[in-house]
């Protein structure tokens, strides 16, 4: 059972040293099998990123490492490049990269 403190600690950490450029959503839920996290923007009721990180994960260190690297999908782009697609984001380029790298030292120095 992963402490409901801690994961509430970490998502207002991110937000405070990573913050996005819209709201952020995150839900740890059932997903698909294959997959521990994904994010996804919508723009009803208004723009906004939705994280979901799979409620099976039961190991700490991996629902973090999942919550940090769907984060640095939000930090990393701008709204307009994923309205056109409408689809879950999977972009791992560069400034994904820089981004992922500002959101693991930001939780890790807060250690």
């Amino acid at each position: 059972m992963i402490d409901n403190k801690k994961w509430r600690a970490l998502i207002r950490l991110l937000r405070w040293e990573c913050p996005c450029p819209i709201p952020v959503k995150v839900r740890r839920v059932k997903v698909s099998q294959d997959i521990y996290g994904d994010t996804e923007y919508l723009d009803k009721p208004g723009p906004h990123y939705v994280i979901r990180i799979s409620s099976d994960i039961e190991d700490w260190g991996m629902v973090k490492a999942t919550l940090i690297h769907e984060w640095a999908h939000c930090f990393a782009h701008s709204p307009h490049l994923w309205m056109a697609e409408r689809t879950k984001i999977t972009d791992h380029g560069p400034q994904y990269g820089i981004s992922y790298a500002a959101c693991y030292t930001a939780v890790e120095e807060d250690q």
